[in-house]
C-alpha cells in the first residue's frame, strides 16, 4: 500500500489489524523504516521511489492520488499476474482527470482494466 500521507498509512494498519491481519504481517517502508518483507508492506512514495528490492509484491494498492505512479507500478510488474488498484475520489473532478490521465499507460501494461467506466 502507498500513500502520500503517513495518517493515511496508520489508518489502514490499524483497519487491517482490526481484519485479523497480524500486526507482525505489516511492514513499513517510510523514512527510518524499510521492512518490505512482510506480506504486507505500507509505504510512502517518496520512499518506495528509490532502490526498493520486492521482487515477491504482487499487488499495489495506491490510497492516494498521484500522477507519476509509473515507477511504483513497476514494482509489482517484475513476475505473475499483478493487481494494480488505484483509489479515485470519483466527487472530485481533478482526481477523476489525473486517474483518466494514467489510462494510456495502464492499456499499455494490463491485458484487463477494471472500474474505468467510471471516470467518464
Amino acid at each position: 500500500v502507498l500513500s502520500d500521507r503517513k495518517e493515511i498509512l496508520r489508518q489502514i494498519q490499524a483497519l487491517l489489524i482490526n481484519q485479523s491481519v497480524p500486526k507482525l504481517a505489516i511492514g513499513w517502508y517510510i523514512h527510518g523504516k524499510k521492512d518490505a518483507t512482510r506480506p504486507v508492506t505500507l509505504g510512502t512514495f517518496g520512499s518506495a521511489s528509490t532502490g526498493i528490492d520486492s521482487p515477491h509484491w504482487r499487488v499495489l494498492l495506491m490510497a492516494t492520488p498521484r500522477k507519476d505512479t509509473e515507477q511504483a507500478v513497476a514494482r509489482v510488474l517484475r513476475e505473475g499476474d499483478p493487481i494494480v488498484i488505484e483509489i479515485v475520489d470519483t466527487a472530485s473532478r481533478m482526481s477523476r482527470n489525473l486517474a483518466k490521465s494514467k489510462l494510456p499507460f495502464y492499456k499499455q501494461i494490463a491485458d484487463e482494466i477494471r472500474g474505468a467506466e467510471i471516470l467518464r
